[in-house]
């Protein structure tokens, strides 16, 4: 599980750069939603905030993200977050919306940004499977917004704005909706093809993505502008179900992350800084009978960087032994900059007479780290537990 800081900061961070990305919308496009039926009762239309007053919201809110993500989690994430309000706010709204019928193609890249901040958010770098989640994302945003732009046609036709079914009609529009969503399913299936997600998430992707593409099938052959109602609705809950499938089956399915580190090795890491040697080492407290030895007696790491060791456990006595690892880094004011992603405080483990056991420790270094720091030491002691018969 990511370190409770780091989701806090993601999901408030993201959360605030959405926030502020809608609310430069709402700016600038003031003099089109009060064209629009579903937009007229918004803020500016009905004279409730003036424009210099949003204006200020939608940069205090920018603000807000920037120092929320770049001071809980990483400063790639809060990049990220800031390029996406970029490209939403100017790329999209005032160039794109406007310009093309493929603004919803092209602008969708802003929506998908959200797994590529959480991704720079936990491990400081940006991985082929947070491209993969955003790639679902990418190719959901068309056929989601082109079946509310076949409903609201005539909004956008009072608007000027160049919407698919304005220029291209609604039996195109029909029929792209269709195609992006037979190539939107596929896409879905390839984080488990790629080793970073199990059955708990492709088979309920399977479900669900028979189910959009039947919705996306009777818009098609029905041409009803309920139909596309129903599909609008359907593909809101769609991503959301699609995603918690996801975040279970990453929860319960920790004997891939090691495929997940290969994966995302498969893109540049993007660490910054300079290089930090760290020194590994183990101690034993009291009569513990249980030796830990770290393979290598150092790493260098790179800021951002995810980099997993391995300590070899051995238990020479006659007895089984219970035990519990504790880290210590040195010093200790870099502790909050280790963030774990496995094994990184052993819990209560067990080894029985004569037996061995490796196990791995894999952290990012957060890039937040002074470039003043070139060295770092990662200790464990250990503590003998009593049997869990004992402590009942």
């Amino acid at each position: 599980w990511p370190d409770a800081r780091i989701a806090l900061g993601a999901i408030l961070g993201t959360a605030l750069a959405a926030a502020s990305a809608a609310s430069f919308n709402h700016y600038f496009d003031r003099d089109i939603d009060a064209l629009m039926v579903r937009t007229r009762m918004r803020p500016l239309p009905t004279g409730t905030l003036t424009p210099v007053q949003v204006l200020g919201f939608s940069f205090a809110l920018a603000a807000l993200a920037w120092g929320v993500l770049a001071g809980l989690t990483t400063t790639l994430a809060a990049v990220v977050g800031m390029l996406s309000i970029v490209y939403y706010a100017l790329f999209y709204t005032v160039w794109l919306k406007r310009a093309t019928p493929q603004n919803i193609v092209i602008g969708g890249a802003a929506g998908a940004t959200a797994p590529l901040i959480a991704w720079a958010a936990v491990t400081g770098t940006i991985g082929l499977p947070a491209v993969l989640l955003a790639a679902i994302v990418f190719f959901w945003t068309p056929p989601h917004f082109w079946a509310l732009a076949l409903y609201r046609r005539e909004d956008y036709v009072r608007a000027n704005i160049p919407m698919y079914p304005v220029i291209h009609g609604e039996e195109k529009t029909r029929q792209q909706i269709m195609l992006y969503t037979i190539y939107l399913v596929p896409i879905t299936i390839f984080p488990a093809l790629i080793g970073v997600a199990g059955p708990v998430y492709w088979a309920p992707a399977l479900v669900l993505g028979g189910a959009f593409l039947w919705f996306a099938w009777r818009l098609l052959v029905t041409a009803e502008t309920g139909r596309a109602v129903k599909l609008f609705r359907f593909s809101i809950a769609y991503l959301f179900l699609l995603f918690i499938a996801l975040g279970i089956d990453a929860g319960i399915g920790g004997g891939r992350s090691a495929r997940v580190e290969a994966v995302s090795a498969a893109v540049p890491a993007l660490a910054a800084g300079p290089a930090v040697t760290i020194a590994l080492s183990s101690h034993t407290m009291g009569d513990l009978p249980v030796t830990a030895q770290p393979l290598a007696p150092s790493v260098i790491v790179r800021r951002g960087e995810v980099k997993e060791v391995q300590y070899r456990f051995v238990n020479p006595s006659d007895r089984p032994v219970e035990f519990q690892a504790v880290h210590r880094i040195t010093p200790a004011s870099a502790d909050t900059m280790f963030h774990k992603q496995v094994c990184f405080c052993f819990a209560r483990q067990r080894l029985a007479p004569g037996a061995s056991s490796t196990m791995p420790v894999r952290f990012v270094l957060d890039p937040a780290l002074p470039d003043s720091v070139h060295a770092l030491a990662l200790d464990y002691a250990l503590y003998e537990l009593p049997p869990v018969s004992a402590t009942r």
